[in-house]
């Protein structure tokens, strides 16, 4: 919520600043994959994807980003959301991207079924711990109901309630 809460507040001191032209947003949001380990029944997705079908996809590079994060440094929008058509942990260069957003200044936020073992890594934590907003998607805490909503084992919930200690514990 505090999240939200920033981003209103921030859009209001800029339309008293411009006198109500909103000529540049106040936050971002990335998608950097559209791959998911989960199948949920409630996503369109559904793990799939766009584009599979056609065999069109493509994503930003990390060189993509190195160009997106420094424009917005320059316009002055502050706020970056790391969410997705799919997990940001899938993204082989998320890593880079949350330190190309957090050495721009942007306000990071992450959005994440938690449940993606490069959590573990010690390095991708550190990271996280400098964000300004981790939010971890978990629909029920009975592992029958997490289970049958996203289509994954059971352990999925018990590897996300793993990944939030460990996050909880660095930070």
């Amino acid at each position: 919520m505090n999240h939200e809460i920033l981003l209103l507040n921030s859009t209001r001191k800029i339309f008293k600043e411009i006198g109500g032209n909103d000529t540049f947003p106040v936050c971002v949001e990335i998608h950097p994959t559209d791959k998911c380990n989960q199948h949920c029944h409630y996503c369109f997705h559904r793990s799939l994807g766009f584009g599979k079908e056609k065999g069109n996809i493509k994503f930003l590079t990390t060189s993509d980003y190195v160009i997106i994060f420094a424009e917005m440094s320059r316009i002055g929008v502050q706020n970056l959301s790391i969410s997705g058509g799919g997990e940001p942990f899938m993204a082989g260069n998320l890593f880079n991207i949350l330190q190309l957003a957090l050495n721009n200044n942007l306000n990071v936020r992450v959005v994440t079924n938690g449940s993606v073992g490069v959590m573990s890594d010690l390095r991708m934590l550190e990271e996280l711990v400098k964000c300004d907003e981790i939010r971890f998607s978990v629909d029920s805490t009975k592992p029958d109901v997490y289970s049958a909503l996203r289509n994954v084992p059971e352990s999925h919930l018990f590897r996300v309630f793993e990944n939030i200690k460990k996050f909880n514990r660095l930070s």
